[in-house]
């Protein structure tokens, strides 16, 4: 049972353990860092296993007479000598210090009075360290997640967290599940302190503390000794095989997200065999999981030549695809890529189910992402995302659980944050959701949620400048969708089709078939998209002006109010005018645009006559009176300006939130 009564005269004696293998060059700074502890009440064991060093490190420990207890025996690894100390301790606590390692002065203090604070004696205690290279210039610090690992202690073992040189153990722990096993020359370590936890049920306590300092040296065995993978690679599976269930859940909300965290981490170790072993467990524990569901959403990438960019939205997706199982699916099609995108999908795909698709040649951005909702997904809801966005965390299961609890809903708006291409590239590759900060200012200020009676609620400035032209935020049922595809003009190869059809042919099937519709509205941004570095940017807002044109047209020809178009258009102008009349009079008037570019100012833009002559006017007055195009635009606007304008009141512009 615990004693919860310490007190402050808990004042145990506490065993400090030096084992020593040709240790003459470190083993004196060790000894002095235990001589040196501000706790009064310890013992110093140094335990020479067998040194073939022609008696240096015997005759360093003979040196300090009987300010410590030595020992000598024949040569049978690390285990074999910390076991000896263990029989012939007389302190109640065990505290390990490699020969090489230091122990900061107040160590074992700090720990003992730590034990006061929580008032348990049947804890193992475990702290943060310093390393230091082999001179003692101190390389870099290791702080743990304190919160973290006492929420879950077995993670202190299962992440490999603990500098077996920071511990405190209590006697009774060996007492009550042995010692290290002497068979194990470079895992006994780790293995006993999962016996301790799994079958002593010791509770390993994190002190937020830097308390030692562990060298790190060329001579060490992890670096000399060719066991090392092999063993550990046999621990690790090892450790799985003895855990019970409950100890399973005790690290993760179920077996598959804990499998698929082992995995992740030893991925990044050099236990290859391990790591495979559990991405195979992960695999089938998938595959059992999800044998009889169907997928509710499909996520659609369509990519060419961005392999970079592609690995990081495939990364930040990743915990996300695998926590939701089958009920959703990852898609990405290639649109006959030439980098790695090939090997950067195939990669992926050992870590997630990805269903890879490349196009026999480019056929296109538009028409291959319709091709991916219309001949790859198989899920209720499609999601369009580039393969420069990246997912934010809980993104995924956002959308599932609002079309959980909304079954009524046709289609979901998400938010979304952006960042640049120069942002972008200073954080390490590949970059996931999580590295990205998590104050990235959204692209619309309506951060809450709310169910939409109609669809054509969610047109206008307030929700986004594209009115609904923005791939990445169009969440929609794919039976809807599949059956408006035939008003898109994109049947035949070398037909030419509209430029609506060419930048907006989403929104021209989603126009015709969502609206009247009920619709979700998701405040927080789900994405973070990056600002692409275009050829055609400088033609953007021109762009902008002539496609915002023929989309807005769309609806109004399909019942959508007209004074909620009005607002529209009128801040588009706003928003692009100026770039427009900067184009024209630096570049001239492209020459796709060359006719009818004044009657679409005037005539499809022109909610008010008075709001468009004004707009212009003080637009134009920055430039110079000279300018061919300034004085071809200043003609026009007295030569088009109706004679009612001067008894004309401009309307007042007002947001129209649709919620």
């Amino acid at each position: 049972m615990p004693n919860t009564f310490l007190g402050e005269n808990f004042k145990p004696k506490v065993t400090i353990i030096i084992p020593v293998y040709n240790g003459s060059v470190y083993m004196r700074e060790a000894i002095d860092s235990a001589l040196d502890q501000t706790y009064d009440n310890i013992e110093i064991l140094v335990v020479n296993d067998g040194s073939n060093d022609e008696g240096k490190s015997e005759a360093i420990a003979l040196s300090y007479g009987d300010k410590i207890r030595y020992f000598s025996k024949p040569n049978g690894g690390v285990a074999t000598a910390l076991n000896l100390a263990i029989k012939e301790m007389n302190g109640e606590y065990f505290s390990w210090l490699s020969h090489d390692d230091v122990y900061f002065p107040e160590k074992v203090e700090k720990q003992i009075n730590f034990l006061k604070q929580i008032d348990r004696k049947d804890i193992v205690l475990y702290s943060d360290y310093v390393f230091i290279d082999a001179t003692g210039r101190e390389k870099r610090r290791m702080i743990l997640p304190t919160a973290a690992l006492n929420e879950r202690p077995l993670y202190s073992v299962l992440r490999a967290a603990i500098s077996g040189c920071s511990l405190l153990i209590p006697r009774e722990a060996f007492e009550k599940v042995g010692v290290f096993d002497p068979a194990l020359r470079t895992t006994q370590d780790y293995d006993l302190w999962f016996r301790m936890q799994v079958e002593g049920k010791f509770r390993f306590v994190h002190q937020p503390e830097v308390l030692i300092k562990s060298r790190s040296h060329d001579q060490q065995v992890t670096h000399r000794n060719s066991s090392v993978v092999p063993e550990n690679d046999v621990m690790w599976v090892d450790f799985y095989n003895r855990m019970s269930e409950e100890d399973i859940l005790s690290c993760a909300s179920n077996k598959f997200l804990f499998l698929q965290g082992m995995a992740d981490f030893l991925g990044r170790t050099p236990y290859a065999g391990a790591a495979e072993f559990f991405r195979k467990e992960m695999a089938k524990e998938h595959e059992r999981i999800n044998s009889n569901i169907s997928p509710v959403l499909s996520i659609c990438i369509p990519t060419f030549n961005r392999a970079q960019l592609l690995e990081s939205a495939l990364y930040s997706l990743k915990p996300q695809i695998i926590e939701c199982g089958k009920l959703v699916e990852l898609i990405v099609s290639d649109n006959g890529s030439t980098d790695d995108t090939e090997a950067v999908v195939q990669k992926a795909k050992l870590l997630m189910p990805i269903a890879y698709h490349k196009q026999g040649k480019n056929i296109g951005p538009e028409k291959n992402a319709l091709y991916c909702v219309e001949n790859l997904a198989q899920g209720e809801f499609c999601w369009i995302i580039g393969d420069d966005d990246f997912a934010r965390f809980g993104a995924v299961k956002k959308i599932l659980d609002v079309l959980s609890k909304n079954p009524e809903v046709d289609f979901v708006f998400a938010n979304v944050t952006h960042i640049s291409y120069q942002e972008f590239v200073n954080y390490k590759q590949p970059v996931v959701g999580g590295d990205l900060p998590e104050n990235i200012e959204s692209t619309n200020k309506q951060l809450q949620e709310t169910v939409l009676d109609r669809w054509e609620m969610l047109i206008h400035p307030a929700v986004s400048d594209e009115y609904m032209g923005f791939w990445q935020s169009n969440i929609f049922r794919r039976s809807i969708w599949l059956s408006n595809t035939k008003v898109l003009n994109l049947t035949r190869e070398n037909e030419a089709p509209s430029k609506l059809d060419i930048s907006y042919p989403h929104v021209k099937i989603l126009a015709h078939g969502m609206i009247g519709r009920k619709a979700y509205y998701i405040g927080t941004p789900l994405l973070t998209v990056m600002d692409r570095h275009r050829e055609a940017k400088d033609a953007q807002p021109i762009s902008v002006i002539a496609r915002m044109n023929e989309l807005l047209d769309l609806y109004e020809s399909l019942g959508v109010d007209k004074e909620q178009l009005r607002i529209c258009r009128e801040h588009t102008l706003r928003l692009c005018g100026s770039g427009v009349i900067q184009l024209l009079i630096q570049n001239g008037v492209p020459r796709e645009y060359e006719d009818g570019m004044l009657e679409a100012f005037f005539k499809r833009f022109g909610g008010s006559p008075v709001f468009v002559n004004s707009l212009l006017r003080s637009i134009l007055s920055t430039y110079n009176e000279k300018t061919t195009i300034y004085r071809n635009f200043q003609t026009d606007i007295t030569a088009k300006k109706p004679e009612s304008d001067k008894n004309s009141v401009e309307k007042p512009y007002y947001p129209y939130y649709p919620y």
